[in-house]
């Protein structure tokens, strides 16, 4: 909360804001789905199949969304790799402990 005020009062502060949805626990329940869908992630090649696989996956829910605004969300949840475009999270979420 106190970072969404800052950000409306004093906006040139701030350039980035990074949001951890997950928290500092996760219950292994949780952290078997997560794993489950991030194992499964479409492999796209090109930004326009990646484009698509996000679209499909959670266009129901964002059905306003137009093409622009899936490529950002591509460009914020994924990186380009020489094998295409992959989930961009932090590995250990899936490392085997």
């Amino acid at each position: 909360l106190i970072i969404h005020v800052l950000g409306v009062l004093k906006p040139a502060v701030l350039k980035t804001i990074v949001l951890n949805d997950i928290g500092p626990v996760i219950e292994a329940d949780g952290l078997a789905h997560i794993r489950s869908y991030l194992d499964r992630a479409p492999k796209p090649k090109t930004l326009a199949e990646a484009v698509d696989a996000q679209r499909h996956v959670h266009g129901a829910s964002f059905p306003a969304l137009g093409d622009a605004d899936w490529a950002r969300m591509v460009a914020a949840i994924c990186r380009e790799t020489e094998a295409g475009f992959v989930p961009d999270f932090d590995p250990a979420l899936v490392a085997d402990r």
